[in-house]
């Protein structure tokens, strides 16, 4: 991994530790005395035929095994070691404390580059900005600014952190500005934005011509066998065509099921915010949600794979493999479970973990960091988010486009983005069956980012490139034989 160049430091002070390493293992050598005071002597005479000479000579003393005990260097090297290995457990910590620290800063910096690319624009006067979209710009500022000071609490001398620190507050300023110079620019085109949503909704209900099933009570929906095969989808009726390319949207099947969720994601890579509308036709006329859901700023949700299912947000944690269950009502989080063999870091898939529902409950879909050739299907338990049962679906998962779970069956679209996809690859969870269909699906706007399936009323709910889009889905239906009455005389050709 490539380390912020604060980091360099920290690499010499290790450097510097090995060298007192090899400074102390070579002071046996010095514990040996020189000098005149510490020569031994030795004399003696030597007879020769010239005469009789005496002489004397010096040596140093001789260093055995047991004078190096003697001096104490065998512990102080095991102190010394024990004192490198304390120093290589402090580094290996702060080394994930820097890691950290780096996604983080990768994080704030990427929403303050979309931040300012909206602000040169609404300065420049190439973006015109509503009351609603200014207040969207302040709220992420804010979210922005929670991350940093959680940055703070440990780097705050770091160079990279107080430049992004100035130039947050540079932008916050810049908003204010904005607010003094120019309030009644955006109040009266809001207010202009506002009569002519007015106009166009007047005009629609004389004109609609769209899918009126959208807008009717559930219990109204003639319910199929949705465990039969999938034999035909609808092309996309449009809602709403303004979003980010990322996100998603859907309604919960068992609980205040006339309202709309809405995750937009303003970061490709996360999101701190879930909105919800009253009802599809106030989220279709851009009426002002009426409820943010701010997510904990240490949870994030990664990936546009969340649902809602009886009163609960389901979704997978940013850079982790945890999932969380956050209750809609208390606004709070009440679980997370873990995935343990998930693989977080697939490619080719907006979604590392994606969450479904369908008339049997709570289903993961991912791909397994120890078995990258197949997709695990993994059915939870939407109290406790405990896995109950896993399955193996034998194809990789970056190989497949958007995938969701009806009757316990997992389908995937044959692609992300071709226009003329089909619904492909189908795994039955109850019979362990994989097979290959194709049943044409029209990706209208050529991204489909997410794709959730809702049992109460029978549809798929899709974001494709910043579209909200809906499908109708038909099923086999049963035999015909099993339609008619025993004794029926119909000819066979009629049936």
């Amino acid at each position: 991994m490539k380390y912020p160049t604060f980091f360099a430091p920290f690499r010499a002070l290790m450097t510097a530790v090995i060298i007192c390493l090899f400074v102390e293992t070579s002071k046996c050598q010095e514990a040996t005395p020189l000098g005149p005071a510490y020569m031994r002597t030795t004399s003696g005479v030597v007879e020769t035929s010239s005469g009789r000479c005496q002489c004397e000579t010096a040596f140093p003393p001789l260093v055995t095994c047991q004078d190096y005990v003697e001096t104490g260097y065998p512990e102080r090297l095991e102190a010394a070691e024990r004192e490198i290995a304390l120093l290589g457990h402090q580094l290996e910590e702060y080394n994930h404390t820097v890691i950290r620290l780096h996604i983080d800063l990768e994080l704030a910096d990427s929403q303050l580059n979309v931040t300012m690319m909206t602000l040169e624009g609404v300065l420049d006067g190439t973006v015109v900005v509503t009351v609603a979209e200014l207040e969207l710009v302040k709220e992420e500022l804010k979210e922005m600014s929670l991350l940093l000071e959680r940055i703070e609490e440990v780097a705050s001398e770091i160079p990279e952190v107080q430049q992004l620190r100035e130039e947050l507050n540079n932008f916050t300023e810049l908003i204010k500005q904005l607010e003094v110079t120019r309030p009644t620019e955006v109040r009266v085109l809001q207010r202009k934005i506002d009569d002519l949503k007015s106009k166009l909704a007047e005009c629609e209900r004389y004109t609609r011509t769209e899918d009126e099933s959208l807008f009717q009570p559930w219990s109204d929906f003639p319910s199929q066998d949705s465990c039969r095969d999938i034999i035909h989808v609808s092309e996309p009726f449009t809602v709403r065509g303004v979003g980010n390319k990322i996100g998603a949207w859907f309604r919960d099947p068992l609980q205040d099921y006339i309202k709309v969720y809405y995750a937009p994601f303003h970061n490709p890579r996360l999101t701190y915010q879930v909105d919800r509308f009253a009802h599809v036709a106030d989220f279709r006329g851009g009426t002002e949600y009426e409820h943010r859901y701010m997510l904990p700023t240490n949870l994030p949700a990664q990936g546009p794979g969340m649902v809602a299912y009886n009163g609960s947000l389901y979704y997978h944690a940013f850079q982790s493999r945890q999932i969380v269950r956050y209750d809609l009502e208390n606004h709070t989080v009440v679980t997370t479970g873990e995935i343990s063999d998930a693989d977080i870091n697939i490619r080719g898939s907006p979604s590392a973990i994606d969450l479904a529902v369908d008339e049997l409950g709570l289903w993961a879909i991912y791909a397994s960091v120890s078995d990258q050739t197949n997709t695990m299907i993994s059915r939870l338990d939407p109290e406790t988010l405990d896995v109950i049962e896993t399955w193996v679906a034998p194809f990789p998962k970056y190989q497949a486009g958007s995938c969701f779970m009806v009757c316990g069956r997992l389908y995937c679209l044959s692609s992300f983005f071709s226009t003329d996809s089909t619904v492909e690859l189908v795994y039955e969870t109850s019979s362990n069956v994989f097979r290959v269909i194709d049943v044409l699906f029209d990706i209208r706007f050529g991204e489909m980012m997410s794709l959730k399936y809702n049992p109460r009323d029978q549809k798929l709910y899709g974001w494709d490139n910043g579209h909200q889009v809906v499908y109708d889905l038909t099923f086999d239906p049963p035999a015909r034989s099993q339609l008619l009455p025993t004794d029926t005389n119909i000819p066979l050709n009629l049936q």
